[in-house]
């Protein structure tokens, strides 16, 4: 049995109908009275602060009517720190377990609903974690293509906010059990119209304590403060971000801390600044009390994957009459393509494990106390060894010296 489970959490993409409904309707009347910008005019920074700008010029607060209005579809995309939602809307706007996993396989016995933890995520909506639940833990003895996790996805691509989504699939990320998932640093992205096949090999890494390392490690293992997992070094420092942003702004930007906080309203001037001000110290290491180590010891998984067309022409027909009792299947029949719809909504994911043991990544001291006082004995040794030997040679040598005085006297009388 392998000491180390997989814990697979799958991110849909930001799906908000109000944003979307915005977006249809505005795009066809734009408004002469407002500046529009050119492709490559500003920064993303600058951009932004132009807006606020300009709305303050008008005497009205920013809103997406006015960005979608003046920004070019291209660009929208780079405003998402723009974007901002509250916990409750995410999960109503956000697409169902129910709706985003059509099935569910796990060393080739069914899994379903229980087997799922759920959050929201502030850039990537509703998700999901897999094996996430101590009591009802899923563990592998098996390697191999034919066991593991398997899962077929549906994204709803119609629901997507045109502006700001620019690409369509899933984000997951592989990740120690207990500890906490930041899929927009770690993720890994899986297409659409394809089978994506993912091998994982765990790595255990030991790191040394001061004053052998730069820093000190630590060995915490209680779950976050401020998130709802095992210590790491990520979630220590976001816990610390979001910490300030509460003290300084009166708000979070984060929706998946243990409490539900206040969200800023990253279109309300004043929050947008405090907030940007707040993560640019943090980004310089201005903030003096975050104090976060490295643990002493963590696991982390190599990841190899593979992407294939699926499904093929042949399997399409077999695979709706598989999925026929589901909204997916219902919503693809619907649609005027049929094949293009499969295409461009369905997926397929595969997690299993190359091998059942794991790689050992251990640091240790170059040169520690008990080598230090070795090498001072071995030195010493050294040196009194050559003290002595130089002394008897020395007097080696005068009682040479008086014997052969004393020989010569002799001879000569």
């Amino acid at each position: 049995m392998s000491e180390y489970e997989d814990e697979t959490s799958m991110m849909n993409n930001l799906c908000l109908r109000s944003q979307k409904m915005q977006y249809n309707s505005l795009r066809k009347r734009r408004s002469v009275e407002l500046h529009a910008f050119a492709k490559d005019e500003l920064n993303s920074k600058a951009l932004v602060n132009e807006l606020f700008d300009q709305a303050a010029l008008r005497n009205e607060k920013l809103n997406w009517t006015t960005i979608l209005n003046q920004v070019p579809v291209d660009r929208v995309s780079s405003l998402d720190n723009l974007v901002s939602v509250s916990r409750e809307d995410a999960e109503a706007f956000g697409q169902s377990f129910e709706d985003f996993v059509i099935s569910c396989e796990f060393d080739q016995k069914a899994c379903g609903r229980e087997d799922f933890a759920s959050f929201q995520h502030e850039q990537y909506g509703s998700c999901h974690t897999f094996n996430a639940h101590q009591m009802k833990r899923r563990i592998t003895s098996n390697i191999g293509t034919e066991y593991g996790l398997k899962l077929i996805l549906f994204t709803d691509e119609a629901e997507y906010v045109g502006a700001t989504s620019a690409t369509v699939g899933v984000r997951f990320d592989i990740h120690q059990y207990g500890s906490i998932s930041f899929p927009e640093e770690h993720g890994q992205n899986a297409p659409v119209g394809a089978a994506t096949a993912v091998s994982l090999r765990a790595n255990q890494i030991t790191r040394t304590v001061l004053p052998w390392n730069k820093e000190n490690c630590t060995d915490k293992f209680y779950n976050e403060p401020d998130y709802d997992g095992h210590y790491s070094y990520r979630s220590c420092q976001k816990g610390c971000l979001q910490r300030h942003l509460k003290k300084n702004c009166g708000c979070v930007t984060s929706l998946y801390l243990k409490k539900n906080e206040k969200v800023c309203d990253m279109l309300d001037k004043t929050k947008y600044v405090c907030v940007e001000k707040i993560r640019s110290k943090m980004q310089s290491g201005k903030i003096d009390d975050c104090f976060c180590s490295q643990r002493c010891s963590e696991v982390f998984y190599d990841l190899h994957y593979s992407t294939v067309k699926w499904p093929s022409s042949q399997y399409e027909g077999l695979l709706l009459s598989a999925i026929s009792n589901t909204t997916a299947a219902a919503k693809i029949r619907d649609s005027a393509d049929i094949k293009s719809s499969v295409k461009n909504n369905l997926l397929r994911l595969s997690f299993t494990f190359d091998e059942l043991n794991a790689k050992l990544i251990e640091e240790s001291p170059k040169y520690d106390i008990w080598t230090l006082f070795a090498n001072i004995g071995g030195t010493l040794g050294l040196y009194v060894g050559i003290s002595f030997i130089t002394l008897f040679e020395f007097l080696e040598v005068l009682a040479d010296i008086c014997l052969f005085a004393c020989c010569y006297r002799s001879s000569n009388k």
